[in-house]
């Protein structure tokens, strides 16, 4: 419970912060606080997806759980309400595509076991600094607690170890799945059920 209370005490004052810096700038009270200032009166939603673009972002929303779908889109309504272009990115990931991940050190899941991923309850935020085609680290925290505080998991301000030891920052991942542990979930009916229902939309969708 005491775990509980200080994340919502942390996710508050970062959000207070948010706030307070955006108020000294001239700018809306949650807008993001990177790029140029802009006129607090004004919304100024980020621009709407390519057809094509939508067309990919709503086949890997359905690659995943419904729940996190609606999860996802929640997120990703309010990430361009506040003017940032985000791009959703890798969802559904296949068991043999994340043996190749742990075998070139690109994730913490031990080779042959089943990750978030695979059960739809995972999911890549691709959000680039103004200009650039990099990642942009200040939105990111800005996105990650939002994510938190709709009862998400966001792993990019922690350093993940790799099966063989190695460290690295995953910024661009998120996932939803409230009161659910990895460990102890996988072997679970639910999992199983989950399992199959995801491998059943990406083979449909992906």
């Amino acid at each position: 419970m005491a775990d509980a209370e200080t994340s919502i005490l942390e996710t508050s004052m970062a959000d207070i912060a948010v706030m307070l810096l955006n108020k000294l700038r001239g700018r809306p009270a949650m807008a993001p606080l990177t790029g140029p200032p802009v006129d607090p009166t004004l919304v100024r939603p980020a621009p709407s997806l390519s057809e094509r673009d939508a067309s990919i972002e709503k086949r890997r929303l359905l690659t995943m759980l419904p729940v996190t779908q609606e999860f996802v889109k929640g997120i990703l309504a309010w990430v361009r309400a506040q003017g940032v272009p985000c791009i959703l990115g890798e969802t559904h990931r296949s068991l043999a595509e994340q043996i190749e991940m742990s075998k070139q050190g690109k994730t913490a899941v031990p080779e042959g076991q089943t990750g978030w991923h695979q059960y739809g309850r995972a999911f890549h935020l691709i959000i680039y600094k103004p200009g650039t085609r990099q990642l942009d680290p200040e939105a990111y925290r800005i996105v990650g607690n939002e994510v938190r505080r709709r009862g998400g998991e966001w792993l990019g301000d922690t350093l993940l170890k790799t099966p063989k030891g190695e460290m690295f920052q995953d910024l661009a991942h998120f996932e939803y799945h409230p009161g659910l542990h990895l460990s102890s979930y996988r072997g679970t009916a639910l999992a199983k059920q989950e399992l199959a229902m995801t491998n059943k939309r990406a083979a449909r969708y992906g």
